[in-house]
């Protein structure tokens, strides 16, 4: 599957697959720390899911959240 950008998030890469499986997410990775898929569809409390690694902490959470909320409508286009 092709790779495609989305925003960006500064210490972090942001980054979603075209054509990826359900529901619509991108993933987020800090460099050899850890990596989460990013639900944007779903409510705040239900949109993170780790894929390895240690959890973010709250404050990359908070922004996340934030960026999603700031982008939800072109990210759902």
């Amino acid at each position: 599957m092709p790779k495609v950008d989305c925003f960006a998030i500064p210490g972090l890469v942001c980054w979603f697959w075209s054509h990826d499986h359900e529901p619509p997410h991108f993933h987020v990775k800090k460099l050899g720390a850890w990596e989460i898929r990013v639900k944007f569809a779903e409510a705040e409390w239900d949109m993170f899911e780790q894929v390895w690694g240690d959890p973010p902490g709250g404050l990359v959470l908070r922004k996340l959240a934030k960026a999603v909320k700031e982008n939800r409508e072109a990210l759902l286009g």
